[in-house]
């Protein structure tokens, strides 16, 4: 009980300084704790287990995403987009993709409706049930 009081005290430090300084990092941070704290999917498993994940995708971008595609690290494969409709700004979608056993690290992509991408790398979607997007993330 006490570490999730302070796992708690810890989310909403964070949170206050995320406002105050409108920072991307303290974004994640705390979006990296609540992550934590709401575990993974049963399904999921251990690192040396195979199974499904669901992320949820959120578009902070300015702009409605049109694709969204997720491959393993290091792979110039995108894949399948994931949307069937626009992602508006401010909206959040869920995706379920199957993982194999072992530590693997994701790249997630969206393509805004005028082509412009916006890529988060190096995610390990073990441990992490949340994907934020944001305009820091476009590639130039």
């Amino acid at each position: 009980m006490k570490k999730l009081t302070l796992a708690l005290l810890l989310l909403a430090g964070l949170s206050v300084l995320a406002i105050a300084q409108n920072e991307r990092f303290w974004l994640d941070m705390a979006e990296g704790v609540v992550s934590t704290l709401e575990g993974l999917p049963s399904s999921a498993g251990g690192e040396n287990e195979s199974g499904s994940v669901t992320l949820t995708i959120i578009n902070s971008t300015d702009y409605p995403v049109k694709n969204i595609f997720i491959c393993k690290a290091g792979e110039s494969d995108w894949g399948k987009n994931f949307l069937s409709n626009n992602l508006q700004k401010g909206q959040s979608t869920s995706i379920t993709i199957e993982i194999p056993a072992g530590r693997q690290l994701y790249n997630v992509r969206m393509i805004d409706i005028d082509g412009d991408k916006y890529t988060s790398y190096n995610l390990d979607v073990r441990n992490r049930s949340r994907v934020r997007i944001t305009n820091d993330h476009l590639e130039f």
